[in-house]
């Protein structure tokens, strides 16, 4: 009986070993710190309450990889249980598109109910191609379908896209103007156009995917500070040691998965950021010194201004233009005379 076993073991393996890896390493995503798991194994967020479809996706590829690597049959059903998740969490957008809105406050954005994030969308495909190529159910692919037009749509008109120049476009993030161009999300986004190209072959999105590269190409320098980055291109925060790590293991993933050479040698010229002393010492100093002036604003904001009036929002794109530098550059001339207040 054992030796029947052994054979058809060894054939389930070479079946596994023949599906695809997440181009990522998404072991730390296992980790769960600020989430719980439901009864069906699915992470929640205690505070807020709620399933978060971006912490969902992650946490399913990081199973999907584990299970490839193992062939530990709790990976396995941990996987398929994120994908049976997104298959009853779907949602759909208009006439022939689908999504996983979040209802989650933006932590970065004035938002006002749920938005998307191609961020989750992307992961979202690239979860439910694998649960087709691991169970060949046709239910997984009916949703793919719907999914992958939001990203043909603008992120006014229900989809994760912004545009960029002429002809280009960003996959946000979070689908709320003003545009944020974050790029750790765009590569996540990417990342299941690529699957869903391998599957489909679909000449609109493969064009798609040419624009969107066109886009990164035109902004990827723009991230750079020249001793760290930034996370985005609105805020301009500077990215954590963490999220750094993160911005090189996409790129480096994106150009294995695109051939890129820009790709390559800019994740190559940030990794010696995190190496050398310099930068690491630069970085120190400049984000330490940008939260003492944040904090330093907001007590005396509160002190002059106790009862905040809110005012309407001017919804822009900041690929469209530079308007919104326009508007903090009026701003800040504006209240010139308060500045003259702070210490110098």
């Amino acid at each position: 009986m054992e030796e029947n076993k052994a054979p058809l073991l060894d054939a389930r393996e070479e079946e596994v070993a023949a599906l695809p890896l997440y181009p990522m390493n998404m072991s730390s995503f296992l980790a769960l710190p600020s989430c719980a798991l439901d009864e069906k194994g699915i992470p929640y967020h205690p505070s807020p309450v709620g399933y978060h479809p971006t912490t969902i996706v992650h946490f399913a590829l990081a199973q999907w990889n584990q299970y490839l690597t193992t062939f530990e049959e709790q990976h396995r059903l941990g996987f398929l249980s994120q994908a049976n998740w997104l298959v009853e969490q779907e949602v759909s957008i208009g006439d022939d598109a689908s999504g996983w809105p979040i209802s989650f406050p933006h932590t970065d954005m004035h938002s006002k109910g749920s938005w998307l994030s191609a961020t989750a969308q992307g992961g979202a495909l690239s979860v439910l191609l694998r649960a087709h190529q691991l169970t060949h159910e046709e239910r997984f692919l009916e949703i793919v379908r719907r999914a992958v037009r939001t990203f043909e749509r603008d992120i006014l008109d229900g989809g994760v896209c912004a545009p960029v120049g002429e002809d280009g476009v960003f996959f946000e993030d979070a689908s709320i103007y003003p545009a944020a161009h974050v790029l750790s999300g765009f590569i996540f986004a990417l990342f299941g156009l690529y699957d869903y190209k391998l599957l489909a072959g679909e000449a609109k999105i493969e064009k798609l995917i040419d624009r969107s590269l066109g886009a990164l190409h035109k902004l990827l320098d723009t991230f750079d500070v020249g001793f760290w980055t930034y996370t985005d291109l609105l805020h301009k925060r500077f990215a954590s040691a963490s999220d750094l790590l993160l911005q090189v293991a996409l790129l480096e993933a994106l150009a294995g998965s695109s051939g890129c050479d820009h790709c390559s040698s800019v994740a190559a010229r940030w990794k010696s950021y995190q190496k050398q002393v310099r930068p690491r010492l630069r970085y120190f100093i400049t984000s330490r010194a940008i939260a003492a002036h944040h904090a330093l604003w907001s007590r005396v904001r509160t002190a002059l201004f106790p009862a905040q009036q809110v005012s309407p929002v001017t919804r822009i794109c900041v690929a469209r233009s530079c308007a919104m530098e326009d508007v903090t550059m009026s701003f800040c001339h504006k209240m010139g005379s308060l500045q003259q207040l702070l210490p110098r």
